[in-house]
């Protein structure tokens, strides 16, 4: 009953080849919703994580940006661990956030 339960499963599986998944489409970069910045709205984070980061100005004034960087790798200095952040920084007008993160 084994090897028939088996065969039958191995059978049905042949009748249904599975076609490769076609990868999504790019969107094009004109594309009016297709919005490319390293700026981020302080508003989403909580008023602790805002507390815990150094920035050079206050994220909610008027004419500042607050932008990320890419992520990071940051190590104990003897190598006994390693961890990924990503770091932040708040820019002033006329000074705009890079569409690409920097490294």
């Amino acid at each position: 009953m084994k090897k028939l339960l088996i065969a039958l499963m191995l059978v049905a599986g042949c009748n249904h080849p599975t076609t490769p998944t076609k990868p999504e489409a790019k969107k094009s970069l004109s594309e009016a919703t297709a919005q490319m910045t390293s700026r981020v709205n302080p508003k989403d984070f909580d008023i602790d994580e805002l507390n815990g980061l150094t920035l050079d100005h206050n994220p909610f004034d008027p004419g500042v940006s607050m932008c990320r960087t890419m992520q990071r790798e940051y190590c104990k200095a003897d190598g006994s661990s390693c961890w990924w952040e990503t770091d932040y920084y708040t820019v002033m007008d006329p000074d705009k956030c890079p569409i690409e993160p920097i490294p």
